[in-house]
């Protein structure tokens, strides 16, 4: 019997998947966190990575109530 905590097979491989599209993306960075929120029909996705003692966060913004409009992935920098 499986623990109610533990995901379906197919959810767990679909959370995989993913998650080895956004660290193939980003080139196999040693650390990666992802902060996600969700508001007025704007998603912004944060997404911070560390390489070789540096830190680099980056924001992926879609906004769902603009079905016309791509998703937009932009580098933060020091200042904002």
């Amino acid at each position: 019997m499986r623990a109610e905590t533990e995901l379906s097979v197919r959810t767990a491989s679909s959370v995989q998947e993913a998650i080895d599209a956004i660290v193939q993306a980003f080139d196999y960075p040693e650390r990666l966190s992802v902060e996600y929120a969700s508001a007025d029909g704007r998603k912004a996705t944060t997404i911070e990575i560390e390489r070789d003692e540096r830190i680099e966060k980056f924001e992926l913004e879609f906004r769902a109530n603009e079905p016309n409009e791509n998703p937009v992935l932009k580098r933060l920098t020091e200042d904002q």
